[in-house]
């Protein structure tokens, strides 16, 4: 009986219509453009994204070791040197606590330097140690000198000083994506 229902039902059909045909292509081709265009946007935004990060990165890095050495500086220089070949964005200066070791009192002095070429922001720092005897006397002077990549893709940095205060804004540029931050730092003692 189902059988002779079912026979009446489907008159000796042996494939699918043109109307079922074209309706399951439009849906499959409906759902494959959704999937590429969801595809592409994973691909491609997560790369947007990077950028975004890295720019970020590059300038909180930047601020950081910046204002770090801000806050400790007594003395600084905005304008590039003239007598190096590097273009300083900003020269700090101090000097370190007096310290003796039971035979021996020293002294240190530091200055950081900030050069911007190439898009990279160095650090070089050049650190003085005097040795004195109890009485007062140099008998010794120690110089050393560290350069540190702090970041890349560095744009511009513009730096002020006014009121006692630091205003550091630093550009980064990565891909299509630019980064600004500015900072504003008032340092332990400055002398200007």
């Amino acid at each position: 009986m189902i059988k002779e229902l079912f026979k009446k039902f489907h008159h000796a059909q042996a494939g699918f219509t043109l109307i079922e045909l074209i309706t399951s292509s439009v849906i499959s081709l409906i759902l494959v453009s959704g999937l590429t265009a969801s595809i592409h946007h994973i691909i491609y935004g997560q790369e947007d994204n990077q950028e975004k990060m890295r720019a970020t990165q590059y300038v909180q890095n930047s601020g950081y070791w910046m204002s770090h050495d801000s806050l400790m500086s007594q003395s600084l220089n905005i304008d590039d040197d003239p007598g190096t070949t590097e273009n300083e964005v900003l020269i700090l200066y101090w000097v370190g606590a007096n310290r003796n070791d039971g035979q021996y009192d020293y002294s240190d002095s530091y200055e950081i330097r900030y050069t911007l070429d190439n898009n990279k922001l160095e650090r070089d720092e050049y650190v003085t140690v005097e040795k004195y005897d109890s009485d007062g006397n140099l008998l010794s002077t120690d110089e050393n000198q560290k350069t540190l990549l702090v970041s890349e893709n560095i744009s511009d940095i513009s730096a002020t000083s006014a009121n006692g205060t630091i205003a550091l804004i630093i550009t980064s540029s990565v891909g299509d994506y630019l980064s600004q931050k500015k900072y504003e730092i008032t340092p332990r003692a400055l002398d200007q």
